[in-house]
């Protein structure tokens, strides 16, 4: 019986918003620029800012890390790149379309995070970095 009721809450559980109004062009990002915008962002609306009118850029080509102190937001960076946790105000954009208004299906399809923990999964490297091709 525990399991079903895990089954039942599991339905109760919010699922991602899909606001997607723009379908930008096949070959979507092509340069790969991306622009943090007064990016502000709170894991649920009870908590405090994790991110807060956070703006930079990342010119194409260019590559950067990320570091600071534990919970500085270095992670909470990555999940909404990938819009796993949505920003609650400003926007981030890749090649100036703000990614809030793409399907979540196609940002996640484009944008690749690669984990600071050294998972693989069966297969070449090259598959396991872009299983899309």
């Amino acid at each position: 019986m525990v399991q079903v009721q895990r089954l039942f809450a599991l339905e109760e559980v919010p699922q991602e918003a899909d606001n997607s109004s723009i379908e930008p062009d096949s070959c979507w990002p092509s340069a790969g620029k991306v622009e943090f915008i007064d990016a502000t962002l709170r894991y649920r609306p009870t908590t405090d800012l994790v991110l807060k009118s956070l703006s930079f850029e990342v010119e194409p080509g260019t590559k950067i890390g990320i570091v600071g102190r534990t919970g500085a937001g270095k992670s909470t960076i990555c999940l909404s790149l990938s819009r796993i946790v949505e920003l609650c105000a400003g926007r981030i954009e890749i090649d100036g379309v703000d990614i809030s208004k793409v399907s979540i299906e196609k940002v996640r399809e484009k944008v690749t995070v690669i984990s600071q923990d050294p998972t693989l999964f069966k297969g070449s490297i090259r598959n396991n970095m872009d299983p899309f091709n």
